[in-house]
């Protein structure tokens, strides 16, 4: 039985060694080149830098997919030659802004000529927001005009007393007239002298007040707008941007009223119009206690129409003797009042001024 199998295993053995003596191949396999998500650098049919990814079954593409052309305002290596942005000679055309201490990143700048008008400003094609130039001037609030005026319901009165004596002694009656109103003298022909005095309820004049107080603009030296940028590349010195178009300039902030340092050399102080604080207002304006002066005038008619003196309506006396008295009329001659006028207050609170610190090129 172990004489059987011995033999079996030996033929079997015996037509291997003959069919491979027969020139039979052995089985072969495919040679692993790369592994999946591998890529690798080449060089394209234009001459350009690429790249191959590895296929599946360990082979390289046979194509070379070329990198795309710098892109110098995104901080990436786009061509894949080890260089970003402004540090790529492929982006020559752009401008390489150094950093400064203390600074905010750089923005475009147009600084208005004196005299220009927000609308005369350049438009900003990312945003931006305009800004006031200093020196400036912050002219006080404008006050309202006001007037006083006597009430239309005052009654214009005096009391008439006449006297048989002079200096105002020996009354012989009193009378109460209204002014414009034509009224008999004394009855007695024998009147020496008299006395005139005001008889006008007391009270303040009405206020009138003309207009709204005025707040007027600040006065700056200039305008000035600021830009942003869309996009902001990478250099190793600090910031990667394209040229500036005119009118406007490359510039940074600096907090406060400040120097600036090279090559920034060219330098504002700005605020932002949007931020200030006006509190300017002006104070109210009052009107006091009215003064009415009346002005009697005799006549030697019973008319008052042939005038012969007057007096003023003060309460004083006046001598009479010798006169002929047969009518009185008391006239009004405008009124007296204290204006208590509006004055201006307040003032205009600045943001923190910041100084604009432009590159010289």
């Amino acid at each position: 039985m172990e004489h059987s199998s011995l033999r079996r295993m030996f033929i079997f053995l015996a037509n291997v060694g003959l069919a491979s003596a027969c020139g039979s191949p052995p089985e072969t396999s495919t040679p692993i080149e790369c592994t999946a998500s591998e890529t690798q650098t080449c060089t394209g049919e234009s001459g350009c830098l690429g790249y191959q990814k590895c296929q599946e079954g360990g082979a390289w593409q046979t194509s070379c997919v070329c990198f795309p052309p710098e892109n110098c305002q995104n901080s990436v290596d786009d061509d894949n030659d080890g260089l970003r942005d402004c540090d790529d000679a492929d982006c020559s055309d752009s401008i390489c802004i150094p950093q400064l201490p203390d600074a905010e990143p750089v923005f475009l700048f147009y600084l208005a000529p004196p005299g220009a008008s927000e609308d005369q400003l350049p438009d900003c094609p990312w945003g931006g927001e305009t800004l006031s130039v200093a020196p400036y001037v912050i002219p006080p609030a404008a006050c309202p005009q006001c007037f006083c005026n006597l009430p239309s319901d005052v009654k214009k009165e005096a009391a008439i007393q006449f006297y048989l004596g002079a200096g105002c002694t020996q009354l012989i009656e009193t009378n109460l007239a209204t002014a414009d109103s034509c009224f008999p003298t004394s009855s007695s022909p024998q009147v020496v002298s008299v006395r005139f005095t005001p008889k006008v309820q007391p009270g303040n004049c009405d206020l009138e007040s003309n207009g709204s107080v005025l707040r007027p603009p600040l006065e700056f030296s200039s305008l000035a707008k600021s830009c942003w940028f869309k996009d902001i590349g990478y250099c190793q010195s600090g910031t990667c941007v394209e040229p500036p178009s005119p009118p406007f300039e490359i510039c940074r902030y600096r907090d406060g009223d400040v120097d600036c340092p090279e090559p920034f050399t060219k330098r504002a102080v700005v605020y932002n119009s949007l931020s200030f604080t006006d509190t300017r207002d002006c104070t109210p304006c009052s009107c006091g206690p009215y003064t009415v002066n009346l002005y009697a005038g005799f006549y030697t008619d019973f008319d008052c129409m042939d005038s012969y003196f007057g007096v003023d309506v003060d309460g004083l006396c006046h001598d009479a003797s010798g006169i002929l008295l047969g009518s009185s009329v008391i006239q009004s001659q405008g009124f007296d009042c204290t204006l208590t006028a509006p004055m201006p207050t307040g003032d205009v609170t600045l943001p923190a001024p910041r100084t604009v610190c432009c590159l010289t090129m």
